[in-house]
Parts: C-alpha cells; structure tokens; sequence
C-alpha cells in the first residue's frame, strides 16, 4: 500500500511539472534557454517555421531625467531617441510615451515556432524585447510538403 501512495505521489509531480515552461531547447548540440538572445536561437537553431508579431504595453511611474537645476527635461530622454515635448508636459518617443509622471513602453513580442518532423516534439519560443522568456513544447511535428 506504502509503494502505490509514493508511486501515485511521483505521477502526480511529474505531470504537474509537465504545465509548466522549457527551461531550455536543444538545437544539434547547441542549447538555448531563457534570456538568450534571438540572434543566438537563429543561430543555433536556424530560421523558425512560423513567427508571429505583437507588440504589448507595459506601464509604470515615470523616472524622467533631472538637469542639474533639479528640474525635469521636458525634451529628450534617457536613451537620447528623439522626443516630442507637448505644452502639457508630457513627451512621446518612439516607443515611450511618458504622461503625468506615468511611463507607457512598447514592447516587441515574437513567437517563433520550430517543427523538427513527426518524430520529435514543435518547440515554441516566445521572445519578449529579443530575449527568450519561455519555451513550450507543443504537439509532435509534421512532414511538410
């Protein structure tokens, strides 16, 4: 009785650990895993067979920079990308759009989705700002025509 307890306790483990994300991916003899880089992964593993494009938001309280007056820029910012200074205070960059001391940031989100044939698994790498967030392994692979 004391085995069938410890045997369905261990099931149990490993497929709650089978929700959860890759923490790395196997290219030849190469690996890639969270926070690499996409130029690493295409390098590594070559050119995905499918990738979709998004771009999400993310938002939090602006850390504008100070002049040494002590007084806030209303032209530029920290990266030095052009800016736009409206006559209300606020500033917009290319990807930045700073608000009322709120900051609302653009930022790139890739899928990338690799099918290595019907005997191994289709691996999705999800980049967010060009780096690897997470890896999931997804149904088995197909020929493709």
């Amino acid at each position: 009785m004391r085995h069938k307890i410890l045997a369905l306790l261990f099931a149990g483990l490993g497929l709650a650990g089978l929700s959860e994300g890759a923490l790395a991916l196997r290219c030849g003899n190469r690996v890639v895993g969270q926070d690499d880089h996409q130029l690493r992964v295409a390098n590594y593993c070559g050119n995905p067979d499918f990738v979709e494009t998004r771009v999400i938001y993310r938002s939090g309280i602006s850390r504008q920079p100070f002049n040494f007056s002590g007084r806030g820029l209303t032209g530029g910012n920290i990266f030095g990308s052009p800016s736009f200074a409206a006559t209300n205070g606020d500033s917009i960059s290319d990807r930045e759009l700073i608000q009322n001391n709120h900051s609302t940031v653009e930022v790139p989100v890739e899928v990338w989705v690799y099918n290595f044939g019907p005997g191994r698994l289709m691996q999705e790498i999800i980049f967010i700002d060009r780096r690897v967030m997470d890896i999931q392994s997804l149904g088995y692979g197909f020929r493709q025509p």
